[in-house]
């Protein structure tokens, strides 16, 4: 009865270190070191040939809580360094590797300007307006760097994507996967809730992503949290060639139970479709495959 009694105490303890609702901590003068590595795995097959390109883009960020005002935190952000790696098979069974990265010239003088538009975007700060509850405000101090990435680079599409990719949305969206969207509810096992998510590049706006406490890891002073988007849909038009894929995506976030903030956030996301093309009136179509994974580590400096 005694071993009963103490079991249900610890078991009610566990339960209830989340019976409030979570929000971040802001600690001014605090510094999170992050560590991104993010994969993307396109497959088709043409005509019975198989082609693929596998792209890993690797950097390192610093996040320091600056200042704070009400329930908003200013962290000030800059990138220490940015890598990218590039595999591609051809058809024949060929394949090319290609690597580039901020801290040196590449060898291949084709790589000069990919390496020289990186570059330019290290040491070079930016600040995240982020409330309490995980909610980006604003994100601003971002001319600088962009007009240093323009000034690195000559190529017309490059210029004219750095356009789109600067755009308030699209920084809000790309560093709202940094944070969990906490639910003004108490946390307890199971507890579910949603939020609106935004992903460009996929042409998702405003979609819906649900979210489950799924573990309380009492040990380790960790929650486990799972969130899934359903119903991505790319349909993208590049040179002569169309895609239409789809999928969902699932992300796990590792957050401490006391500062809310995270320590590991693991994605992964598998789409499939078709890929069209028009050549000389004649119509050409072949299955597509697009793999994403990332994992995203936060580290107190």
């Amino acid at each position: 009865m005694k071993k009963t009694t103490i079991l249900l105490l610890f078991l009610l303890g566990s339960a209830s270190l989340l019976a409030q609702s979570m929000k971040y901590t802001f600690n001014i003068g605090e510094k999170f070191d992050i560590q991104q590595i993010a994969n993307v795995q396109v497959d088709q097959t043409l005509m019975g040939l198989e082609m693929g390109m596998t792209t890993v883009i690797t950097n390192s960020l610093v996040l320091e809580i600056e200042s704070t005002e009400g329930d908003v935190a200013k962290l000030k952000s800059w990138y220490t360094s940015v890598a990218m790696d590039f595999d591609i098979t051809s058809g024949t069974g060929t394949s090319e590797k290609l690597h580039v990265n901020s801290n040196e010239a590449p060898v291949e003088e084709g790589l000069l300007e990919a390496h020289n538009l990186i570059k330019s975007m290290v040491n070079e700060p930016f600040y995240i307006h982020l409330r309490n509850n995980g909610e980006i405000v604003q994100i601003d101090g971002i001319e600088v760097l962009e007009a240093k990435m323009r000034a690195a680079v000559t190529d017309e599409q490059t210029l004219k994507d750095l356009g789109k990719d600067f755009s308030q949305e699209k920084l809000r969206a790309d560093f709202a996967r940094f944070f969990v969207p906490y639910p003004n509810k108490p946390l307890t096992l199971g507890t579910n809730w949603t939020s609106l998510i935004s992903l460009p590049d996929l042409q998702l706006f405003d979609g819906e992503q649900t979210w489950r406490v799924d573990r309380i890891d009492s040990e380790n002073n960790e929650i486990v949290l799972f969130a899934k988007v359903m119903d991505i849909k790319l349909d993208k038009q590049e040179e002569q060639v169309e895609m239409e894929i789809g999928g969902s995506m699932n992300t796990l976030y590792k957050v401490s139970d006391s500062t809310g903030w995270p320590r590991v956030i693991t994605m992964n996301s598998n789409m499939k479709g078709t890929a069209k093309m028009d050549q000389d009136g004649q119509e050409y179509s072949w299955p597509m495959d697009m793999k994403m994974n990332s994992q995203i580590t936060f580290k107190k400096n």
